[in-house]
């Protein structure tokens, strides 16, 4: 994808009147901001709104509003990671969307610039209510000089025009394939940057490659008779590196755990961790994947480049569980309450695999199920059934705020008891 913030970017945005007055307006692709203020979430949220769903459009830090002058900005834009970005954006906006930003100085000022561009999964919906900023599954809209509810007639547009984008690729693609002929075709997953062969042969790219490749041309044979990509660009020694980032959320992170189809890049999941709002995830099944010692991992969250709390309640974790004892000890079956009682049954049906008695739909059964599994030692119980009944509530019920901590805690204490060196 190509930058939109050139050289330029700023200087062409901003036409200006009189001093520092701004002549440049608000549209459906322009938004001023007087400061990047990145620590207010009020504030932040509000960011979230423009541009998703519209044609991609430009955020610019550094002009004040009534009269619009350029001021400048006062408070950090760079110094922000792109994952903090990222990760923020994902909680409140499915699917997620893609951004640049870049600093400049105007006239001896900050200026911040964020480009968002625009979306070929329309439409953008929102993932969780916040307040009264946001509302779960609603389609935010930009019209003229502000961000709103879409309108029927625009919702209309959108999925007509997001079917005919889709129809649009189908055909090119088809198109492709008759040319190059289908047995020399392989399958690029942009995604996970995975490249995979006729012969199921897979080739994993870096991210930073994958940015300078301009054509995978064919596959040829090397001197042994085996496979081999031709790739035409240029391409310097970071071609040697088949790691590429992933922007992970927590119920990414829980899935694969629970699945336990395997994990290919271990160390990408523990990275992630940190990003996340909560550290009470699977850390010792990645821990496991990626063959280290409850030191070593320590070391390695230590050397992540983030300060949250969801790292430092990892890296106390790895030291002593705790946590995840407290949590048990308010989740007893033998407590003599008619709650207790509930567990026990649960916990019974669990332990005797009696899947198909366990309700799910019911929001009381599944949160008593749940803490149920606090209950379970290794060895005593079908592990698969366990996960599978655990993956299950975690799609019906992850974004209820009451069983969100509960999910997590029940699925951290499944990895404690089966991984934990």
């Amino acid at each position: 994808m190509n930058s939109k913030l050139t050289d330029n970017t700023a200087l062409d945005l901003l036409k200006f009147g009189e001093g520092n007055r701004i002549k440049s307006r608000e549209t459906h692709q322009i938004e001023f901001k007087q400061d990047f203020d990145w620590n207010d979430k009020r504030t932040r949220i509000k960011y979230l709104k423009s541009f998703a769903n519209r044609d991609g459009g430009y955020m610019i830090f550094g002009v004040s509003d009534s009269p619009r002058n350029l001021v400048g900005m006062t408070k950090p834009f760079n110094e922000i990671d792109d994952a903090d970005i990222s990760s923020f954006i994902n909680e409140y906006l499915t699917p997620s969307i893609i951004f640049e930003r870049r600093e400049y100085k105007v006239r001896n000022k900050r200026v911040g610039v964020i480009y968002i561009h625009p979306s070929d999964k329309k439409p953008i919906v929102c993932a969780k209510t916040y307040d009264n900023l946001l509302v779960e599954s609603t389609i935010y809209y930009r019209y003229s000089s502000k961000s709103d509810r879409i309108k029927s007639g625009d919702l209309i547009h959108l999925i007509k025009e997001a079917k005919e984008l889709e129809s649009q690729k189908w055909m090119s693609l088809f198109t492709n394939v008759s040319t190059i002929g289908v047995h020399n075709v392989g399958l690029y997953n942009s995604k996970e940057g995975k490249i995979t062969t006729q012969k199921n042969n897979q080739f994993v790219l870096d991210e930073d490659l994958i940015k300078r490749l301009k054509v995978i041309d064919q596959y040829s044979e090397n001197k042994d008779g085996a496979e081999a990509i031709k790739i035409v660009g240029k391409i310097d020694s970071s071609g040697t590196i088949i790691t590429k980032s992933k922007y992970l959320h927590d119920n990414d992170i829980i899935k694969c755990f629970l699945e336990d189809s395997g994990v290919d890049q271990p160390l990408e999941y523990l990275k992630a961790m940190c990003y996340q709002t909560s550290g009470t995830l699977p850390v010792y099944y990645y821990l496991r994947s990626a063959v280290m010692s409850l030191e070593e991992g320590i070391a390695f969250l230590r050397d992540v480049n983030k300060n949250s709390q969801a790292k430092t309640k990892l890296i106390n974790r790895l030291g002593s569980d705790t946590t995840l004892e407290n949590a048990q000890n308010n989740c007893s079956i033998n407590s003599g309450t008619s709650i207790g009682s509930t567990r026990l049954e649960l916990y019974n049906k669990i332990l005797n695999q009696q899947r198909e008695e366990i309700d799910i739909n019911s929001f009381e059964q599944s949160r008593r199920t749940l803490e149920a599994i606090m209950n379970l030692r290794h060895g005593n119980y079908n592990t698969v059934m366990a996960k599978g009944l655990l993956k299950d509530i975690l799609d019906k019920y992850y974004k209820n705020e009451k069983l969100s901590n509960p999910i997590r805690q029940a699925v951290a204490y499944i990895d404690l008891i089966e991984n934990r060196p």
